[in-house]
């Protein structure tokens, strides 16, 4: 269920919620003029774990989280921004002690300070579409239960520790994938989008737990190691890899295999 125009709606609208099947995703795109349905929705969140709170900005900058302050019970944030001046704080963040999902798209402030959401223990994904800056690698790498990460801009050799618990990477711009093996050794999906900087991908042969991979948009790299002995990969795809040349070699009788190179007087080839 997605609701819109929430400010709205009844106290027995809201509490109704609490019997609600599946995922409530509640939009709120301007700043609350009823609060006191906040504090029913909160009322609801005793009960009832699946509601999604996703926060829209496209012109004017309203957003403060002081406004939500009745949801400490909230599990899942997004902000969807498009906004001036851009979103510079997330001050206030750490009062949603339950919070296990947070994500930003479109438009923020690159210097964001993240370091409040380490106080979000339960934190266990995170999406960032802004390129990511060294001091939020940093913070980052001290959100130890992290399980799903999706980022722009990734540089693996700014991590000194590993991330144990991340089985999920979904990536664009990467900067450097030095020692990714050694970063995220139980990584089992990733993705990986427009990463042009990087030259080499044989680091793929040392994730013994990978299951999925799909790359799109690596122009650097002219080789696909050899993949035949990842036990584990069931899907494997590549597009627009337009500089690899050699024979993808995979274990045939378990991984099922996308091909779409796009380079010049070439064509696209599907194997499944």
């Amino acid at each position: 269920m997605f609701i819109e125009n929430f400010d709205f709606l009844s106290k027995d609208e809201v509490l109704s919620l609490i019997e609600e099947k599946g995922v409530v995703r509640i939009s709120i795109d301007e700043k609350p003029k009823n609060t006191e349905n906040f504090k029913h929705l909160a009322v609801v969140l005793k009960e009832k774990k699946d509601v999604q709170l996703v926060i829209y900005g496209r012109d004017e900058n309203w957003v403060k989280l002081e406004y939500f302050k009745d949801l400490v019970d909230i599990e899942h944030i997004e902000f969807h921004l498009i906004t001036s001046p851009r979103l510079d704080n997330i001050d206030g963040i750490s009062n949603f002690k339950s919070l296990r999902t947070i994500e930003f798209h479109y438009i923020y402030k690159r210097s964001i300070d993240l370091t409040e959401l380490l106080q979000c223990n339960q934190l266990k994904n995170i999406v960032f579409e802004e390129k990511l800056t060294k001091k939020q690698h940093l913070t980052l790498e001290k959100m130890e239960n992290l399980e799903y990460a999706k980022l722009k801009g990734l540089d693996a050799s700014l991590f000194s520790n590993p991330f144990i618990n991340i089985t999920e990477l979904v990536l664009y711009s990467v900067q450097n994938m030095e020692t990714f093996e050694v970063i995220f050794p139980n990584i089992k999906r990733i993705t990986i989008y427009d990463s042009n900087k990087v030259k080499s991908i044989d680091f793929l042969i040392k994730l013994k737990k990978l299951e999925f991979l799909n790359i799109i948009g690596m122009n650097s790299v002219v080789q696909i190691p050899d993949l035949s002995n990842l036990e584990k990969l069931d899907s494997l795809s590549y597009m627009n890899m337009k500089r690899v040349e050699n024979k993808i070699l995979y274990n045939e009788s378990r991984t099922k295999i996308r091909i779409a190179k796009v380079a010049n007087n070439s064509t696209l080839n599907y194997h499944a």
